[in-house]
């Protein structure tokens, strides 16, 4: 096992607790638990060449703020961005309070390290317009059940702001159709919410899973690959690729950038920024918050018009 070249028995068996820890008791999704993993792994592997010795947990409860910048320090002569250092301390602080939780660590000089300041960029918003050629051009592309799959994707990604993992994770059973008012989807950590469906989107689905030529049980996927088998993610992504290169659109149009363009258009439209928070699924409102800058001059225009004082 990795953890063990550079760390002893003891830590690693704590490591691997804290793991189960996320997936288990946070509800941490696969990719972020691992995510840390690494992190922690790459932490342990510059302190066993910093200290000259085999990790243990006493060399944790020996580590001072200034051990936390050189690890920073070491990552950025790395060529990793802003975003990822910041993500990396997390991945480090994340293990370090499980074990204060444990009683087996005094985390003052994980709290006190300084994360890198990151700037957050606004999302790419793509036009009405131009996501509704978008959808069309999938619907058209293969002219078989293939693009009427495509063509659903896109449109609840974009018509319900939801995630590529969201999308997956619907079950046949689930399947918004029949003009079904709501979607229930299972977010990050397992948290779930309703979600409106149009009847445009509920027509487009229910399209996709009449010319479907695989027999589905209630509990299976509802999109799958051309063989039956479960789609992934990266196919929803090259698909989306080969459609913005037909229609010469940026690199940033991805099939996140839809649900961006979900709740920017929502915004655009005048919805309360507390509804969209809870229809995106966002845990803290100043995510939500960011789709704001987009829509600065707007922002300004009501402001002048509705308050009080103007």
């Amino acid at each position: 096992m990795g953890l063990l070249n550079c760390m002893d028995c003891e830590l690693a068996a704590l490591v691997a607790y804290w793991q189960r820890y996320l997936l288990v008791e946070c509800r941490y999704s696969e990719h972020t638990a691992q995510a840390y993993m690494r992190d922690v792994f790459q932490f342990c592997l510059f302190l066993k060449d910093y200290l000259g010795n085999m990790v243990c947990i006493s060399d944790f409860r020996a580590l001072r703020s200034t051990d936390i910048r050189a690890f920073l320090a070491f990552r950025r002569k790395q060529d990793l961005s802003s975003s990822s250092l910041a993500r990396s301390l997390a991945g480090v602080r994340s293990l370090a309070y499980f074990l204060v939780s444990r009683g087996d660590l005094d985390a003052t000089a994980f709290k006190y390290a300084k994360a890198p300041r990151v700037t957050k960029k606004i999302p790419c918003l793509l036009e009405v317009e131009d996501v509704e050629n978008l959808i069309s051009r999938a619907e058209n592309q293969k002219k078989c059940w293939v693009s009427l799959r495509d063509a659903a994707i896109l449109t609840l990604m974009w018509g319900c702001g939801l995630r590529i993992s969201e999308v997956l994770n619907i079950k046949t059973r689930e399947a918004p159709i029949n003009n079904a008012g709501v979607l229930l989807v299972a977010g990050k950590g397992s948290k779930w919410r309703s979600i409106p469906v149009l009847p445009i989107i509920s027509e487009r689905v229910k399209v996709y899973f009449d010319n479907l030529p695989f027999k589905r049980e209630p509990n299976d996927p509802l999109f799958v690959g051309v063989r039956g088998g479960s789609l992934s993610a990266r196919v929803v992504q090259r698909i989306t690729k080969r459609i913005r290169l037909s229609m010469n659109l940026p690199d940033s149009v991805t099939p996140h950038a839809l649900r961006h363009s979900f709740a920017t258009h929502l915004l655009l439209a005048g919805v309360d920024l507390r509804i969209i928070q809870e229809l995106m699924g966002h845990a803290s409102l100043r995510t939500t918050q960011i789709y704001t800058a987009i829509d600065y001059k707007g922002i300004l225009e009501s402001h002048s018009k509705h308050h009080p004082r103007s």
